[in-house]
């Protein structure tokens, strides 16, 4: 939702009769973020970074019965990207953070292993685990020479339009990871 912040959103919310249950996240919990949020209907307000395993039982402390399988499927459809985590194995973050805090992009792009051509076709190769975390930031790009991306577990094949510079392709990955310049 462009322009909105989380209580943006959860205002916009305010006026419906049945208000969904609301899991909120944030990297900065004050009482004043807490309390905001508890004024806004949120159920539970948990820290960033989360795990899969933290948000179903937080899922389920509010009553919401769900499987693992479901809310990868959900959290796929909502564009949230799976990224691995120093200490807590994998967490979920949203597109615009994976494209925007250079931290997450940086430890990403360090897992990136070789870019290659072929035609209309580009294959980035990185280490197992790393491809979808990859993808997120490539799909986010504006780049009229990249049609999309498809992600596997260590390999993202870039679709790219047919009169696409190859160049121009490359120039755009590098403002997003930099690091793709030591395996050129």
């Amino acid at each position: 939702l462009p322009k909105k912040d989380g209580f943006g959103v959860l205002r916009g919310l305010a006026g419906q009769e049945k208000l969904p249950v609301t899991l909120a996240t944030s990297a900065f919990v004050s009482d004043y973020v807490s309390q905001t949020a508890a004024s806004l209907g949120v159920r539970y307000l948990m820290t960033k970074p989360c795990s899969m395993e933290e948000l179903i039982s937080r899922l389920r402390e509010c009553g919401v019965e769900i499987t693992q399988s479901t809310l990868s499927r959900d959290l796929k459809f909502m564009n949230v990207a799976k990224v691995p985590h120093k200490s807590k194995g994998y967490i979920y973050v949203l597109p615009n953070v994976a494209h925007h805090e250079i931290n997450i992009s940086s430890n990403i792009s360090d897992n990136i292993t070789s870019l290659t051509f072929s035609g209309n076709l580009g294959v980035l190769k990185t280490k197992s685990g790393y491809a979808s975390a990859i993808s997120v930031p490539i799909d986010n790009l504006d780049c009229p020479a990249i049609l999309g991306t498809i992600a596997g577990d260590n390999t993202v094949l870039l679709i790219l339009k047919e009169d696409a510079k190859r160049s121009q392709v490359i120039d755009s990955l590098l403002r997003i990871f930099p690091m793709l310049n030591n395996v050129l």
